[in-house]
């Protein structure tokens, strides 16, 4: 069974992944202090290295590319 989504789940899908994309891309450096954060409070220690900056505007560029393939194909 297939599912379809509504135009209005589908705009809601959408619009997530542009804000998540233009976080990544726009800033890094405060989603990277975010992940710090967050694994403080679990007792875990992250060091970002200096290329995570890097590979944080890499994963919004896919988000990017795959949300704009997503709207080409749908």
């Amino acid at each position: 069974m297939t599912r379809r989504l509504t135009d209005t789940e589908r705009r809601l899908l959408a619009g997530g992944l542009l804000v998540a994309a233009l976080a990544h891309l726009l800033i890094p450096d405060r989603l990277l202090a975010t992940a710090r954060r967050g694994y403080r409070l679990l007792g875990v220690e992250f060091r970002p290295t200096s290329a995570a900056t890097r590979r944080v505007r890499l994963v919004g560029g896919g988000l990017l590319a795959g949300l704009l393939w997503w709207r080409r194909t749908a």
